[in-house]
C-alpha cells in the first residue's frame, strides 16, 4: 500500500487502510407512501435527496409514517449521501 503524503502537520499518526464498512454504518431509507396523508405534516423533518445541499427541508412526517416505511432517523453530524435520485450539488 502506498503511503500518502501528509497534508497537515497535525496528522502525524501511522497511515492505516480500513474498509469503510468497518468504521461506519450504511443503510438506505425510503419515502412514506405519499398517498397516505396521515404520514405527513407533523414534526419529524424528512430530507429528500434533492435537498441534501440545503440547510432546511420542506417536508415533515409523522411517527406513523416513519414506522410504516423504510425512512430512517439520523443524528446531527451524520453523513447523508444519495445513491440515486439526487440532482443537488
Amino acid at each position: 500500500m502506498a503511503v500518502p503524503k501528509l497534508r497537515f502537520p497535525e496528522f502525524s499518526w501511522k497511515w492505516q487502510e480500513k474498509r469503510l464498512g468497518g468504521v461506519c454504518e450504511f443503510f438506505s431509507g425510503g419515502t412514506p407512501s405519499v398517498s397516505k396523508f396521515k404520514y405527513y405534516d407533523e414534526n419529524i423533518p424528512f430530507i429528500k435527496s434533492g435537498e441534501l445541499s440545503s440547510r432546511t427541508t420542506q417536508s415533515k412526517i409523522t411517527y406513523e409514517g416513519l414506522k410504516n416505511s423504510s425512512a430512517k432517523l439520523v443524528d446531527k453530524g451524520d453523513l447523508i449521501y444519495a445513491l440515486y435520485g439526487s440532482n443537488s450539488c
